[in-house]
């Protein structure tokens, strides 16, 4: 019994240490834009149940020219396309969210092609809008109603929807935590900017020649046919 002040110290010091480490894995150097009210809508896909001949419209196509955007790294330094295809590699861009399964299925596959390709081809995963936040309408849902996947409840996944940019980076910190991300992760900015010009899907990703032009874009992520484009262009 004379040994409690000891073991309780050092309770006390594992807790402190714990706690230091955690806030360590959560802390983001400040941005500009941190203080911003993300803006919040439903895709313009959602008018009724055709919403994949909508997304059809809205994506961006292979042949065009990929719009110019300037959002952030995590880290939050600045990341324009333009600049960035500069330097000599094409650029395969996916947007996901933490609540979206969709993305968080093909986590394995993004990053395996991360991987695989790192010598030639950057890729690049992007913070969007949350596509099943437990606190409001899905961006992603015709109804009003709070939509949470049953693969979120499987996973113990649930997030409410940002509400300022600096909510929208520490989630997009806890979703690189939790999950094994082998791409750099941008965040879009709180107007949406990427989100708005390319498609306003929950999982959509272009592969980007050097030229900027769209070599490839899909509504929703899908390894095999965009590695078989990926070899066309690299070949």
């Amino acid at each position: 019994m004379q040994n409690q002040p000891l073991i309780f110290a050092m309770i006390l010091f594992s807790f402190s240490v714990n706690a230091l480490l955690a806030q360590k894995k959560t802390s983001l150097k400040s941005t500009p834009d941190d203080s911003k009210e993300v803006l919040f809508k439903k895709s313009d896909a959602m008018v009724d149940y055709n919403y994949m001949l909508r997304w059809e419209v809205l994506l961006k196509p292979a042949g065009e020219v990929a719009p110019n955007f300037t959002i952030r790294h995590l880290s939050g330094k600045e990341f324009n396309l333009y600049k960035e295809l500069e330097k000599g590699d094409p650029i395969l861009l996916i947007n996901g969210s933490y609540t979206c399964d969709i993305s968080r299925e093909q986590m394995d596959d993004i990053s395996d092609l991360s991987r695989k390709y790192k010598r030639k081809l950057r890729v690049y995963l992007i913070h969007t809008v949350e596509a099943h936040p437990a606190d409001m309408a899905s961006p992603y849902s015709i109804s009003s109603d709070v939509w949470i996947s049953n693969f979120n409840l499987r996973d113990d996944v649930s997030a409410e929807q940002p509400k300022t940019y600096r909510d929208r980076r520490i989630l997009t910190q806890k979703w690189k935590n939790s999950t094994k991300i082998a791409p750099k992760i941008l965040v879009d900015d709180p107007d949406n900017e990427f989100w708005n010009l390319y498609g306003q899907s929950p999982n959509m990703a272009f592969l980007i020649d050097t030229d900027s032009t769209i070599s490839s874009s899909q509504i929703l992520f899908d390894r095999g046919p965009m590695e078989d484009d990926i070899g066309r262009l690299l070949d």
